[in-house]
């Protein structure tokens, strides 16, 4: 479908996709186009929480894309270990 659209085509998805991780402190591990209903797959690394959902929000923001699913890969050591403690500190009520 390259061919339909001559100047999409001479785009450098990736470079700009990289672009945009590295303006908020991340970078992009690896970019996928596929043929399913994500169009692209972006596994990519931010500083933090603030600098991931600024990064989503922009996106969204421009109307370039109709959806963006973020996943947030969890440590689930340091989950567990706060789950502990509020075990301890939970009192059901009544």
């Amino acid at each position: 479908m390259w061919w339909i659209f001559p100047r999409l085509s001479d785009w450098d998805w990736e470079a700009a996709v990289k672009a945009l991780f590295e303006s908020v402190g991340g970078k992009v591990a690896s970019m996928m186009f596929t043929r399913t209903i994500n169009d692209v797959v972006i596994n990519g690394e931010v500083p933090d929480q603030s600098a991931g959902m600024g990064l989503t929000l922009a996106v969204r923001a421009s109307g370039s894309v109709s959806d963006v699913v973020v996943l947030e890969e969890l440590d689930m050591k340091a989950v567990i270990a706060v789950a502990k403690k509020a075990a301890c500190a939970y009192r059901p009520a009544g």
